[in-house]
């Protein structure tokens, strides 16, 4: 399999599918942890933050305004300089099971506005775009009121909205992605993530080349001097 970087740079030149999946440790970074999920953890009373987002749920519900406040945490907080390149490719269609709504302004430049996908019963206007690719969050998306469309608020309705959502939403990827084009992994450590990695494998697993590399496992040195690389092309 060729390196990352040869796989994503052959994508773009080729006008290839491009799809990204960006997991919740995307905001954190080897010697600084996300700020928001510290900040949360504490809030929720959780006295476990070693196990990343999955400490933030239990069997006892946050309260229903929690996600509110956890948007606008979000929306304050300014993104790793390397999400940045997130910007400048050129993706057909992105997934995250992270539920931090400003992911959609690292996506938006002039020439592409993602459309939202929060459920397993919306269907975008088209599986994949370049100036409106979808959106899917997985997990929901915080600040959304609506019941069916904001994150879970324990383990109870984490499970439920795993098999009702999350993996309905996922297994869309490889018909998005084609046999063609690429699916770019991000941000996902298996241990931190609310998907499981089997969920995350049996979606990918094949049918469609794939660029990987999984969050924390990645020194941050390694992705600025991908990121570099990436924008000579």
């Amino acid at each position: 399999m060729k390196p990352v970087i040869q796989q994503l740079v052959a994508a773009v030149r080729e006008q290839r599918p491009l799809v990204l999946f960006l997991g919740q440790d995307a905001w954190s970074e080897s010697e600084r942890p996300d700020a928001v999920l510290q900040l949360a953890i504490t809030k929720a009373n959780r006295t476990e933050n070693s196990r990343g987002w999955p400490s933030l749920l239990n069997s006892t519900a946050l309260p229903h305004s929690f996600f509110d406040w956890l948007a606008e945490r979000c929306e304050r907080r300014a993104a790793p300089s390397w999400l940045s390149i997130l910007n400048e490719l050129p993706w057909s269609a992105a997934f995250t099971s992270s539920v931090d709504p400003s992911l959609k302004n690292i996506l938006v430049n002039k020439n592409r506005e993602p459309e939202i996908v929060l459920t397993a019963n919306e269907v975008p206007r088209s599986t994949r775009s370049k100036s409106r690719p979808p959106l899917y969050y997985l997990f929901g998306r915080a600040g959304t009121h609506d019941p069916i469309g904001r994150p879970p608020l324990d383990r109870a309705e984490l499970n439920t909205r795993r098999v009702n959502h999350a993996l309905p939403l996922l297994g869309r990827v490889l018909d998005t992605a084609t046999t063609l084009g690429v699916i770019a992994v991000e941000g996902f450590h298996p241990r931190r993530d609310w998907l499981k990695i089997e969920d995350l494998l049996g979606a990918i697993g094949g049918g469609a080349r794939q660029a990987k590399s999984y969050g924390l496992e990645v020194a941050p040195s390694w992705r600025e001097t991908r990121l570099q690389t990436l924008r000579r092309w």
